[in-house]
């Protein structure tokens, strides 16, 4: 039946897709959608057949695809009331069927991103417990060297989604820090759709256009893991002919002690200033807008300080007791979706 009183804009519009079905109550859109559902059902005749006009079923298909779209987002909206009153991951997983808390969090957090940015801050502050936030900003200040920017022989800017390298490179250049800068990076099925043409080409045409000229940056297309963006660019540097005495390793914040760890063990001889876009970590979640993708990140790069040693793969840094405890608590509350498995 159509919406009470005069008609609507739900009752008018002309509708073949989602986009179509104008903003309005979702039982609105229920009405809208039974009369389509009827109206097909009276021109099926006893054997099925239809009399070939497939509008109305068009129309309830694209309903039946905007109500779900609505009640998913209002399922949102009342995880965050939730999450306002002091409800559990744990709660509300099982008000939604009962499924994974770290699923139910995930889908929080990436509904958030699309939302105006108070209310997505508002929203991964909501996200993570008070223990949670503790113990991510530990390992958020452990990832960090602290060193201070000096004068290097060249830059190296490690690739990645985050475009921020690629301004910290260009500027330590711009400062007279460096003469020449390295990028390296291949993609990554995090990176492909927002650099297709790679992780070092896009900082390339980033750097260029802050003021780098052409000839101060060098391109490493091919490495896929941060072990290859340091030996392979040392290839590049090799290759042009270039003296390297130190480097100034350019990365995400996160990743300062994991890059300077595979560093020091691939290229020894050289001496390595790390530095990254100085945020905070509540910054730096508004700036990715998922707070669990950041977590997530922090931990897969402390779980490799970690295990990588062993393995041959970076040297062996020490992690402080507050650290790995930090770092248990929030992989057993399910930030695990960047952990490297392990037999």
């Amino acid at each position: 039946m159509p919406s009470e009183g005069r008609p609507q804009a739900i009752d008018t519009a002309v509708i073949t897709t989602p986009g179509d079905v104008p903003t309005t109550d979702v039982g609105l859109m229920a009405h809208r959608r039974e009369r389509h559902i009827d109206r097909l059902k009276q021109r099926v005749d006893a054997l099925g057949q239809s009399a070939g006009d497939p509008t109305d079923a068009i129309a309830a298909l694209a309903l039946n695809s905007a109500m779900r779209s609505a009640l998913d987002n209002h399922e949102q909206q009342l995880v965050r009331d939730g999450l306002r009153q002091g409800a559990t991951w744990s709660q509300l997983a099982n008000a939604l069927g009962g499924g994974e808390p770290a699923a139910a969090r995930a889908a929080f957090t990436a509904w958030a991103t699309q939302l105006p940015d108070l209310e997505r801050a508002e929203a991964n502050r909501l996200a993570l417990t008070e223990q949670e936030w503790t113990d991510s900003q530990t390992v958020w200040d452990y990832h960090h060297m602290h060193h201070a920017p000096r004068p290097c022989s060249v830059a190296i800017g490690l690739g990645s989604h985050d475009l921020g390298v690629a301004t910290v490179a260009a500027q330590a250049y711009l400062d007279g820090l460096v003469p020449v800068i390295v990028f390296s990076g291949a993609t990554s099925p995090t990176t492909k759709a927002r650099f297709p043409q790679g992780e070092a080409v896009a900082y390339r045409e980033h750097a260029l256009r802050l003021g780098v000229p052409d000839h101060a940056v060098l391109v490493e297309p091919t490495a896929t893991n941060t072990g290859q963006n340091v030996t392979q660019s040392r290839a590049i540097l090799e290759a042009a002919d270039i003296s390297v005495s130190s480097v100034l390793l350019v990365c995400k914040p996160y990743e300062q002690r994991r890059a300077y760890a595979t560093a020091l063990k691939l290229w020894p001889e050289v001496e390595f200033v790390c530095t990254s876009a100085p945020m905070e970590l509540t910054e730096y979640v508004d700036s990715i807008g998922d707070v669990r993708i950041v977590v997530d990140m922090m931990i897969g790069a402390l779980q490799r300080i970690m295990i990588y040693p062993a393995q041959g793969f970076m040297a062996d840094v020490p992690v402080p007791p507050n650290v790995k405890a930090a770092y248990e608590r929030l992989v057993q509350a399910g930030f695990t979706s960047r952990l490297a498995v392990t037999a």
